[in-house]
């Protein structure tokens, strides 16, 4: 009988979440790999443990307020200011939740750089506000 509860508990939770959630899941449980500031908002992101993406959010003191109707165009900025400074770019930003405050951003990075490794090496700095560096 238990069996048969936990079945259904999680088809109903694979009901209510879509693959925005499965996409924010994908992430893992761990803290923001960096800090980035444009403007009055404050923005975390999260590097993708295997997938060239980026989460963007902004900060918990952000949330209520104009972060999430910001257009596409602010949200590639972000992305932007925290791959830029080693050279790799943003080739597509797209909203994940229905709210529009949490984004994802796809980058490319010339080769030999691996942003990943950087970020684990530079994440302390990171997220407190610094730019990423080679």
């Amino acid at each position: 009988m238990r069996r048969i509860g936990l079945v259904l508990l999680v088809a109903a939770l694979a009901v209510a979440f879509d693959t925005s959630a499965a996409s924010l899941l994908s992430y893992g449980w761990k803290l923001s790999d960096a800090t980035v500031v444009l403007g009055p908002i404050t923005f975390r992101i999260y590097v993708h443990p295997t997938e060239n993406t980026l989460l963007i959010q902004p900060a918990m003191k952000n949330v209520g307020q104009a972060a999430s109707h910001l257009p596409l165009a602010k949200w590639r900025q972000v992305a932007e200011a925290f791959v830029s400074p080693i050279g790799c770019g943003i080739s597509d930003v797209r909203s994940v939740t229905k709210m529009g405050a949490t984004w994802e951003a796809a980058y490319l990075c010339p080769p030999g750089v691996d942003l990943r490794a950087l970020v684990k090496a530079q994440r302390v700095e990171l997220q407190r506000g610094a730019a990423l560096h080679r």
